[in-house]
């Protein structure tokens, strides 16, 4: 360990033209079915579904214990591009979680049909409210912009059913 060297090495501003080439593709790898039990030991992962000014949207996220409520699942990292427009935008309205969301493949009547205990086996959990780097809603944009490095954020969720609380 006392001879390993430090990987954070900066990256010129002029590094260049583009090559043209790339990594060869990788060769697949086989994959196994894991038992649904896998999420007591995993972060709870699920889909952020949102009104966007050119429709329904959907994003990615993860549930973190919320600190003012130990315990408790009560906060969801994601994007900031999932909760706010950046430079020139608003905050995104509307929003919910939906964590381990399973979109089972279907469509139309047989989506419709099928229960949601297997499309949301957590339920749906709203945003009460969400927070983004100030950097990500002053400088950031669709294809990143100045405030790419701050394109985060962080959403306080509620359960379906519970009392509202903890409110900042």
């Amino acid at each position: 360990m006392a001879q390993a060297r430090s990987a954070d090495t900066r990256v010129p501003n002029d590094i260049g033209e583009d090559s043209g080439t790339t990594d060869p593709e990788p060769d697949p790898v086989p994959a196994q079915p894991q038992a649904a039990t896998y999420h007591d030991n995993a972060a709870v992962m699920g889909k952020i579904f949102f009104d966007a000014p050119d429709g329904p949207s959907v994003c990615s996220g993860t549930a973190v214990e919320d600190p003012a409520r130990p315990g408790r699942w009560g906060l969801v990292w994601t994007a900031g591009h999932c909760v706010h427009g950046g430079a020139g935008g608003d905050w995104l309205r509307n929003t919910v979680f939906v964590p381990s969301y399973n979109n089972l493949g279907l469509e139309g009547a047989a989506r419709q049909s099928a229960g949601e205990d297997r499309i949301a086996p957590f339920g749906t959990w709203w945003a009460t409210w969400a927070r983004s780097a100030p950097e990500w809603v002053a400088q950031g944009s669709p294809s990143g912009g100045g405030g790419s490095p701050f394109d985060y954020a962080v959403l306080h969720v509620q359960r379906q059913g519970e009392a509202a609380c903890c409110r900042r």
